[in-house]
This record gives C-alpha cells, structure tokens and sequence, in this order.
C-alpha cells in the first residue's frame, strides 16, 4: 500500500478543474526525504508528513500511451530532479475498503475507471507539490503549479525525421521557464 500512494506523484488524473494553492506548514520532523517517507508503515500516517526528492534524484516513469496512429511503451525512463520538490497526498481519514483496494492496485484500477470514477476518486486523494513546503498546488491545476513552482511558462514539441543511417526517428522535447525572482 505504501507503494500504491507514492505511486500517486506519477500519475496526473485528466480533466481534473483547478481548486487553486493552498497553504500548510508541517513539522520540520515530518518533512522527510522520500526514502524515508517509505518507511512509514500505516497509510494514516501520511497525512502527517510531508516528502520530498532532492536536486539529483532519480525516480522511474513508466511510459504507455495509446493513440491514433501509434503508441510508446517503455518500461522505465528515469526522471531526474533538476531541483529540490516537496509533495503531500491529502486523504480521508478513514479509507474504505474500496479505496483501499485500489491504492493496492493503482495503475490497473485507475485504467479501468471512467474519468467521473477517477475524479471522485482524486477528490478523496490529492497530490500537492510544493518549492518551499509551505505554498501547496494540485498537481492537475497548472495555474497553481505555475505560481507555487515559480514557473512563467514553458514548451512542447513533438519532431519527426529520417535520414539514410539511423532511419526514422523521433523527438518529444517539454521545457519549463523559470519566473525571474
């Protein structure tokens, strides 16, 4: 289960709206770097801290996309922090035996859920990202992510090319742009 709710940082639910930041301050004590936050052996405890991933840690993505004319499936791509990230999962203080079951079984269950299933669900279950532990956005509401994450902007690009040695190939390039302070 522990695994199922840091397993929450990767996924972003689609067609979410924004409920904008918010603030709260947590225990120094219970800011702690997330190998620790693994360690913790009762889902109720994760409401009392607050994790984060430092400047150079790396942590796995899973890639599968479908679409129209094609899709990506890589198992692993590592994500490398460019700087330091605090995030927080809200929850109700009493999982049912419902949710329990999904956090055990994340990815499968958030597929076959329709987007109302998944909305209610991360109603109940949200990730907040901050730059300071103290300033908090919902992962899904961009507006929030920008003014919290210091953020002014950013890219998208998606090329394709070919060329006689290494054939057919292809580029996906995002890019953020920092706020100047």
């Amino acid at each position: 289960m522990k695994k199922a709710i840091l397993l929450l940082l990767f996924l972003i639910p689609a067609g979410c709206g924004g409920n904008g930041g918010v603030v709260k301050k947590f225990d120094p004590a219970h800011v702690v770097h997330v190998s620790e936050l693994q360690k913790l052996g009762d889902l109720a405890e994760f409401r009392n801290y607050a994790g984060y991933l430092d400047k150079g840690d790396t942590f796995p993505l899973k890639l599968d996309i479908d679409f129209d004319l094609g899709s990506v499936r890589q198992n692993s791509v590592d994500i490398v922090m460019n700087r330091k990230v605090y995030f927080m999962i809200e929850m109700p203080e009493n999982p049912t035996r419902e949710d329990l079951e999904i956090l055990n079984n994340l990815e499968s269950a958030l597929i076959s859920m329709s987007d109302a299933e998944r909305m209610k669900f991360f109603e109940r279950y949200m990730l907040y990202l901050s730059s300071d532990a103290w300033r908090w956005a919902p992962l899904y509401d961009g507006k929030a992510l920008k003014e919290v994450m210091g953020l002014k902007g950013g890219s998208f690009a998606l090329g394709f090319g070919m060329d006689p040695k290494e054939g057919l190939k292809s580029v996906l390039t995002i890019k953020t742009v920092k706020q100047d302070k």
